[in-house]
């Protein structure tokens, strides 16, 4: 039978072929626990981002100038990149140079401590001493010096006065340093100098960490065997630290020979053991004393 058409009720409009050849088309509901689990995914893929930012250094609490930064001062945490301290470990023992607010990123120029700064000028190649630095606080600088390893080196360049010792200004080869308080008119040894000379001692007191000139140091003689501290009638025939002589008196012609350690009101000489009681004839002997 062919179907009449009824304008009161027109027949629906049908799909093209193609559309009406697809699968059905299929509704989502998202119930409460995909919903929780989009959440932490979400949360996930934010943390794994913060932990790819560079880590800082950032204030506990308020941290009043002149304080020495200590481990429960700070706390690491991931920041956008800035001129800051990147661990805790790198800043604990620094000195607050200002106050530092809490949560502050700490800055190098925030904590420092004590560089050798230069208080002689220095020409190029000249040995740097211990007395030629003093030691004040300063910001941060990664190459400068905080402790005394750098007495004995020489300037690689002309150091100016109130400069800061950085380490691209020294030669890295070392000079004789004391190792520890040094006293005078004894054989030295590795633990006083790194490679001291063949019987040498030193013919003035050294503190430790000071460095030996060459001026300072005197050779003995092997054959001397002991150290007289004399007090002689008259100056000693040569003023020279080192140099040999003969101690001679009116009532006794021969001379007694000796190597003049330092010449003074109170002469040190280096002698053999047995000469030294014919010292006494000679001057009014302050010490006698035998070398190691």
């Amino acid at each position: 039978m062919t179907p009449t058409y009824d304008p009161a009720q027109p027949p629906a409009p049908q799909a093209p072929a193609f559309v009406r050849a697809l699968p059905p088309e299929k509704k989502f509901h998202y119930g409460l626990e995909t919903v929780l689990g989009l959440l932490a995914l979400t949360a996930v893929s934010l943390g794994i981002g913060t932990c790819f930012l560079p880590r800082g250094v950032v204030a506990v609490h308020r941290i009043e100038k002149g304080t020495v930064i200590g481990p429960d001062d700070v706390v690491a945490v991931a920041m956008p990149a800035t001129p800051s301290f990147r661990s805790t470990q790198s800043v604990q023992g620094l000195i607050a140079l200002h106050d530092i607010d809490r949560g502050a990123p700490l800055r190098h120029t925030d904590a420092g401590t004590s560089y050798a700064v230069v208080i002689n000028a220095k020409a190029s190649g000249e040995v740097i001493e211990l007395a030629d630095v003093q030691f004040r606080a300063s910001p941060f600088v990664a190459d400068g010096y905080c402790d005394r390893s750098f007495v004995g080196m020489a300037a690689r360049v002309p150091i100016p006065k109130d400069q800061l010792l950085r380490r691209p200004m020294i030669t890295v080869a070392r000079s004789r340093v004391a190792c520890r308080d040094i006293a005078p008119f004894r054989i030295l040894t590795d633990a006083d100098i790194a490679d001291p000379p063949p019987r040498a001692c030193t013919i003035k007191p050294v503190r430790i960490g000071s460095f030996v000139h060459d001026t300072d140091l005197v050779s003995i003689d092997a054959t001397f065997d002991a150290v007289a501290a004399l007090k002689l009638a008259g100056p000693p025939p040569t003023q020279t630290p080192g140099a040999r002589a003969l101690l001679v008196s009116k009532e006794q012609g021969d001379g007694i020979p000796v190597q003049i350690l330092r010449a003074g009101d109170q002469t040190v000489v280096a002698c053999r053991r047995a000469d030294a009681p014919l010292l006494v004839r000679l001057a009014e002997p302050r010490a006698v004393q035998e070398m190691d």
